[in-house]
């Protein structure tokens, strides 16, 4: 019996919070769309959700002494504010 792959969810890979399926900065282009869908009309939540999971990514990257940090406002949360 030959199994397929499982294919991989776009989800964050912490400390490095890159895509655990595409590798690219998390949350890339599928997991936007994906949380999306998942919040529905919901911004607000969507939004929280993010700034919660901002502040340890921006923990964790310190930690690893990688200075995006002015750039995580608008990798996390500029998308849903500019997405209609």
């Amino acid at each position: 019996m030959t199994t397929l792959p499982r294919r991989r969810e776009h989800t964050a890979l912490p400390p490095t919070w890159l895509c655990r399926a595409c590798a690219h900065p998390w949350p890339c282009g599928r997991a936007r769309l994906s949380l999306l869908r998942e919040y529905g009309h919901d911004r607000v939540g969507l939004l929280v959700h993010l700034a919660a999971l901002m502040t340890v990514a921006r923990q964790h990257l310190a930690d690893l002494d990688q200075s995006t940090a002015p750039r995580l406002e608008e990798r996390f949360l500029g998308w849903v504010r500019a997405a209609k």
